[in-house]
């Protein structure tokens, strides 16, 4: 009986902890992992299953390993072409930007050149007459005081600066207005009038902005009447 058991734990029992403890191992990441086959009995027949589907998960772990090296690779090279792409989108926003800024800027900085060269023709007229022009010294100084300031919100990237409100008699606003587009007018063969309420309290805006503003609508008519015409500014 002894004999039996010794002959049994030798050719069953041994073996399957063997094969046990090798299944281990390759569960554990050892793939290269063969036992040795030296037997045609039914363990032996199990050793060559076992090293056939360590051999199979070892193929395949290996096919894995390729496909993710592939995955990475072309996950690499999109990531690449994203960036590349939102590179290029962010050059053509800064240039869109650009081109806003240019025209804004462009907008902007016309309207007090145009009251400048209004001024000069008008210093010019007035010079001409044998008078001082001291009002119109102080227009053209304020026009190019308004330049330096646009240009200092665009330097500040301030493309809409804060209203700067305060009290402001919009009588006397209207009266620079029309003196200032008076020549240009004339040359336009536009006759130009300004017709104020009686009582025209002071208001509280920026004097700045709706001088711009009014600049640039004088201008319009007159631009828009080629054969002449009348432009009349009017407070009711």
């Amino acid at each position: 009986l002894v004999q039996l058991y010794k002959l049994y734990s030798r050719n069953v029992v041994s073996p399957i902890k063997k094969l046990a403890g090798a299944t281990k191992r390759l569960a554990a990441g050892e793939l290269d992992l063969r036992v040795p086959v030296t037997s045609r009995t039914e363990i032996g027949r199990l050793y060559e299953a076992f090293n056939q589907m360590a051999t199979q998960i070892q193929a395949d772990e290996t096919i894995l390993r390729r496909f993710n090296q592939e995955l990475e690779s072309k996950v690499a090279e999109r990531s690449a072409e994203l960036q590349s792409a939102q590179n290029e989108l962010l050059r053509m926003e800064r240039l869109a930007t650009l081109g806003q800024v240019a025209t804004s800027v462009n907008h902007e900085i016309k309207t007090p050149l145009n009251a400048l060269a209004m001024n000069l023709q008008l210093l010019k007229k007035e010079l001409a007459n044998g008078r001082r022009g001291d009002e119109t010294f102080t227009l053209l100084e304020g026009e190019i005081h308004r330049i330096s300031g646009i240009l200092d919100e665009f330097v500040n990237y301030a493309r809409f600066a804060p209203m700067k409100l305060g009290p402001t008699s919009l009588a006397s606003l209207v009266d620079g207005v029309v003196e200032m587009l008076e020549e240009k007018a004339r040359q336009s063969r536009v006759r130009i009038s300004w017709q104020p309420a009686t009582a025209l309290p002071e208001m509280v805006l920026d004097k700045n902005k709706m001088l711009q503003a009014l600049i640039n609508l004088g201008i319009n008519a007159i631009e828009a009447m080629p054969d002449g015409g009348e432009l009349v500014f009017a407070a009711t």
